[in-house]
C-alpha cells in the first residue's frame, strides 16, 4: 500500500513537472476536464442490413435443447436486430 501510494505521487509529480517543462496553462486542462461529455454518433447514408447470425445445432441432444435454440433465435432476432437462420448439424 505505501508503495503505491508512494508510485502514485511520483507519478502526480513528473507529470505535473512535465506539464510546466511545457509550458502548458493548467486552466485549459481543468477546462476540458471539467466540459461534459458528449457523445458523436455518424449514421450511415446507406441503410443498414442486419447482422446474420447461422447457429447449427443437434436435435440429438433432446427437446429442451432444440426449444433452448428455438426460444435463444426468437430472442435474438427480435431484441437484437439480427437475422437468425437455424440449421440442423446433421443436414450439414
Amino acid at each position: 500500500l505505501v508503495n503505491g501510494v508512494i508510485l502514485a505521487a511520483i507519478v502526480y509529480w513528473k507529470t505535473k513537472e512535465h506539464r510546466k517543462k511545457l509550458h502548458l496553462k493548467p486552466e485549459l486542462f481543468m477546462l476540458h476536464e471539467n466540459r461534459p461529455k458528449e457523445e458523436v454518433v455518424s449514421l450511415p447514408k446507406t441503410p443498414l442490413i442486419p447482422p446474420r447470425l447461422l447457429i447449427c445445432y443437434s436435435r440429438y441432444d433432446g427437446p429442451a435443447h432444440v426449444k433452448a435454440i428455438m426460444h435463444l433465435g426468437t430472442f435474438v432476432q427480435q431484441h437484437m436486430a439480427t437475422q437468425v437462420h437455424l440449421d440442423l448439424w446433421e443436414n450439414l
